[in-house]
């Protein structure tokens, strides 16, 4: 299993400049964006936002709740809205 994630963590490393041609044609210039969008890409932020307080404790039905409300959140902060110009 190590062996394993070892090599798919080669293959990120690899394809890293892929990863980052991607992100400059989809994300705006990044010194646009303000602080609470630049934390959702912060390993700590996906820490709390799968863990949360509670940690492995909260039911599977919460966090999925939690997730589908940041979900939606982030889709109306960075999509437009349609008929709006």
């Amino acid at each position: 299993m190590l062996v394993s994630h070892l090599q798919e963590a080669r293959i990120v490393n690899q394809d890293l400049n892929l990863y980052r041609r991607n992100a400059e044609l989809i994300l705006p210039d990044p010194n646009t964006l303000d602080e609470l969008t630049l934390d959702m890409f912060r390993t700590e932020f996906h820490l709390k936002f799968l863990w949360g307080s509670k940690g492995a404790v909260a039911g599977s039905e919460e966090r999925h709740a939690k997730f589908q409300q940041v979900v939606r959140t982030l889709s109306e902060r960075c999509e437009p809205t349609p008929g709006v110009a």
